[in-house]
C-alpha cells in the first residue's frame, strides 16, 4: 500500500521536499550522484531528531503517613496508611512511658483516652522536647513507569505493559473533594459510594483516554460487567455462543426448578436458614443443595477412610448415560456421559464399600455439594442396586450358595431341580427349605429356569402363599 504524506505534518513536508530535490537533481544529470546524493540526504535528515527521551513519566499511586520517633538511645520511621493509625502508634509508645512525665508540670498521674491529648501532654511544648521527639507527615508514593508505544487492544504485550502501569488515586482524608479513581491508558474510573443514591456508584470518563484506543467512529470499545452479567457493551454483536453439553442443560434446568422451589418455600414461609446457597461453575448457576435422584454405573473401586473419630467415610465415581430419542433414525442413542463424585458417611460407607463393585448399576439419592472439573459431586443420603440388569438377594431373602449363583435363560429346568428336590419330606412348593432363614419358596426355581408367565398361570399352591409371585 502506498503512503500519502501529509504536506500540513511536518514529518509529510520534509518527504515531499525530499523527492522534489532528488527529481530535480535527476532532471539535471539524469542521474543521482552518490556526492550529491549524500550531501542532500545529510541536510535533510538534520532536520530530524533521533534522540530518545530518557525522562520517564512519574506516577503516584498513594499516600503514606511517615512516622519517626527519636530519643537518646534509638530512632525510629515506620509507614502507615493513615494519620489514625500512626497516631494510634505514637500514642502506645507515649502511654507505656508515662511514668517518665507523669506528675510533673501539670502532666496527670493517668495518660488521658484521646491519642492526640496524650501525645501532647507526653511531649509537650515544641521547644521544651530536648532529646525525644517525633515528626508526622504524608508523602507520596510514586513510581515511574514505561508506557507503551504503540497501544493496541489486539496486542496481549502492549496490554499487559499499560495494565501493570495502572494508577489508583485514593482520596487524602474525609475533606478531600476529590474521589477514589483508578487510571488506565488514560481512561478514568471512579468508584465511590453515593450517599445521595443510596448505591455504590461506577463512573467511568473517556475524555482523556489514549488515542490508539479510540475507533474510526470516534467511540472507545467499552463493556461493562456486574458479577457474570454484561450491562454496558459497545462491542457490537458478540459472537455465537459455543454448544452446552447436555448435561450442563439438564444442571441448568434443576436450578431453575430448585430456584422457583425455593421462591415458593419463602413465600410460604418454609424454608430454612441452614439450605446455604451455592454458586456452581457453571457460569454463575446458582443452585441450592437439595435433594436428586442419580441412577448409574460404578466406575472403579470404591474407596473407604476413616477419621480421628473412626467414622467411615468412603467415596466412589458414578457414570449416567443419558438417552436421547433420534427422530430420524427411529431408535434412542446415548447421550455425553455425566460424571459423579459420591461421597457416603457413616453406616452407609461401610455397606457401600462391602457392597459395590466396578460395573454395578445403583440408584443414589442425595444432595449436590459441588461441580467441579466437568463431574457432579453428590453428598450421598442413600443407594440401592438397580434391578434392571441383575439379581440383587439382601440378607432376609438370601438363598443357599448353590442357588444364589444367577442362572442363563437357556439353563435346562433338571440342572436346578435337583437343588429344589434336596428339601426336606413334606415341604410344600410354597414353603421355605429348613435352616435357610428367609430362602425363596420352592416355586422360584421353576419360574427362573422356564421365564415368567401371566399370573393366570400359576399353581394352587403359587396362590396361597402370601406376598409371593411377580
Amino acid at each position: 500500500m502506498l503512503i500519502t504524506p501529509d504536506p500540513a505534518a511536518p514529518e509529510g513536508k520534509a518527504i515531499i521536499d525530499l523527492a522534489a530535490t532528488m527529481d530535480a537533481l535527476q532532471g539535471r544529470t539524469g542521474e543521482w550522484p552518490g556526492a550529491d546524493t549524500v550531501d542532500i540526504l545529510g541536510d535533510w535528515l538534520s532536520r530530524f531528531t533521533f534522540a530518545t527521551s530518557t525522562v520517564l513519566p512519574r506516577q503516584v499511586t498513594g499516600r503514606a503517613w511517615v512516622l519517626r520517633r527519636w530519643d537518646r538511645h534509638s530512632d525510629e520511621v515506620t509507614l502507615w496508611s493513615d494519620e489514625a493509625s500512626a497516631l494510634a502508634e505514637l500514642a502506645e509508645h507515649v502511654r507505656s512511658s508515662w511514668d517518665n512525665v507523669a506528675g510533673t508540670d501539670g502532666v496527670p498521674h493517668r495518660p488521658p483516652v484521646d491519642d492526640q491529648r496524650a501525645v501532647d501532654l507526653y511531649y509537650g511544648p515544641k521547644e521544651h522536647r530536648g532529646d525525644e521527639d517525633y515528626v508526622l507527615f504524608v508523602e507520596d508514593i510514586a513510581r515511574y513507569a514505561h508506557t507503551p508505544r504503540s497501544l493496541s487492544l489486539a496486542d496481549d504485550t502492549a496490554c499487559a505493559q499499560a495494565n501493570s502501569a495502572a494508577v489508583f488515586h485514593p482520596m487524602t482524608g474525609p475533606d478531600d473533594e476529590g474521589l477514589p479513581c483508578i487510571e488506565l491508558a488514560g481512561i478514568l474510573v471512579f468508584v465511590y459510594l453515593d450517599p445521595h443514591l443510596g448505591a455504590v456508584r461506577v463512573s467511568v470518563h473517556l475524555d482523556t483516554d489514549a488515542q490508539q484506543l479510540v475507533r474510526p467512529d470516534h467511540t472507545v470499545p467499552l463493556q461493562v460487567e456486574v458479577e457474570n452479567a454484561t450491562v454496558f457493551n459497545t462491542l457490537g454483536a458478540r459472537p455465537a455462543p459455543a454448544r452446552v453439553p447436555r448435561w450442563k442443560v439438564r444442571l441448568r434446568r434443576l436450578a431453575d426448578r430448585t430456584a422457583r422451589h425455593d421462591a415458593r418455600g419463602r413465600r410460604q414461609g418454609g424454608l430454612t436458614s441452614h439450605l446455604l446457597t451455592l454458586v456452581c461453575s457453571l457460569g454463575g448457576v446458582r443452585m441450592a443443595p437439595t435433594v436428586t435422584h442419580v441412577s448409574g454405573t460404578v466406575t472403579g473401586d470404591v474407596e473407604v477412610r476413616f477419621t480421628d473419630s473412626g467414622v467411615a467415610v468412603c467415596r466412589f465415581r458414578l457414570t449416567q448415560t443419558p438417552t436421547q430419542w433420534d427422530a430420524t433414525a427411529q431408535q434412542w442413542r446415548d447421550g455425553t456421559p455425566i460424571r459423579y463424585v459420591c461421597t457416603a458417611w457413616r453406616h452407609l460407607a461401610r455397606h457401600a464399600t462391602e457392597s459395590l463393585t466396578d460395573g454395578v448399576n445403583i440408584l443414589v439419592t442425595g444432595r449436590i455439594t459441588e461441580i467441579r472439573d466437568n463431574a457432579v459431586y453428590l453428598s450421598v443420603d442413600d443407594l440401592g442396586i438397580s434391578l434392571r440388569q441383575r439379581i440383587a438377594y439382601t440378607e432376609t431373602s438370601l438363598p443357599s450358595p448353590a442357588a444364589a449363583a444367577p442362572i442363563s435363560p437357556t439353563a435346562s429346568v433338571a440342572s436346578v431341580a435337583a437343588p429344589a428336590a434336596a428339601q426336606p419330606a413334606g415341604a410344600g412348593p410354597g414353603s421355605r427349605s429348613a435352616g435357610q432363614t428367609g430362602g425363596p419358596p420352592a416355586w422360584w426355581e421353576q419360574r427362573r429356569t422356564v421365564g415368567w408367565h401371566h399370573p393366570a398361570a400359576r399353581t394352587p399352591a403359587d396362590a396361597v402363599s402370601p406376598n409371593v409371585g411377580p
